[in-house]
C-alpha cells in the first residue's frame, strides 16, 4: 500500500511526498503512484496555494429535526424536514443507535472522513460497532436498504408517469387508438 502526504515549504512551494517509492504500476493491484500534477493539474504562475476539496452537500445525510414552539404552543409534535434526506423513522433509528444529535454528527463525520479508503472505513465501522454494541452495521444496512427501495420506487414512478403521458389523449399513441 502506497501512502503520501502534501508538504509545503516556507517559500510556498508544495510537493507530494510518497512514503513508499515506486514509479511503475504494481502488477498485483494495477495501482500507480499519484503525483501532485495528476491531482491538481497545471498551476498558474504565481499561485500561492492549492484549491481545497469540498464534499458536495447533497452527499451528506441530514436528519429530520423536531420543532418546539414553546411551553404554551398548541401544536402537536412536528418535525422540520426542510433540508432532510432521511425519513423520520430513519432519523429516529440513527438517534436510537448513537444516542443523541452530537453523537450522530460525530459518527457521520468520521464515516465521511474514512469513505475513500476501504481499510480505514472497515476500521471505523468496527469501532462504531464496538461503541454501539453491534447496532451500527445493522442500522447502516437498514437505512441503505430503505434508501435503495425509495430510489427504485421513484424510478418506477417516473416510468409510470412517462407511460401515462404517452397513453393520454393527444399522446404519441393516440392516432393508433382505433386501428384494431
Amino acid at each position: 500500500m502506497q501512502m503520501g502526504y502534501l508538504r509545503q515549504k516556507k517559500d510556498g512551494s508544495t510537493s507530494l511526498a510518497i512514503l513508499v517509492p515506486g514509479d511503475h504500476a504494481d502488477p498485483e493491484t494495477n495501482e500507480r503512484p499519484v503525483s501532485l500534477g495528476n491531482l491538481v493539474g497545471k498551476l498558474n504562475h504565481g499561485t500561492g496555494s492549492l484549491q481545497g476539496f469540498r464534499e458536495d452537500r447533497r452527499n451528506l445525510a441530514k436528519s429530520v429535526k423536531p420543532l418546539y414552539y414553546g411551553a404554551f404552543g398548541s401544536y402537536a409534535p412536528s418535525y422540520d424536514s426542510t433540508f432532510a434526506n432521511l425519513t423520520k423513522e430513519e432519523s429516529d433509528l440513527l438517534h436510537e443507535t448513537y444516542g443523541d444529535e452530537p453523537a450522530v454528527q460525530y459518527a457521520e463525520s468520521i464515516l465521511n472522513f474514512a469513505k475513500d479508503c476501504d481499510y480505514t472505513l472497515t476500521m471505523v465501522d468496527n469501532l462504531l460497532d464496538l461503541m454501539t454494541s453491534g447496532e451500527h452495521r445493522k442500522t447502516k444496512k437498514i437505512i441503505d436498504e430503505r434508501q435503495k427501495t425509495r430510489e427504485e420506487e421513484d424510478k418506477v414512478k417516473q416510468v409510470m408517469d412517462v407511460d401515462s403521458d404517452t397513453n393520454a389523449p393527444g399522446g404519441k399513441y393516440e392516432k393508433f387508438k382505433h386501428t384494431l
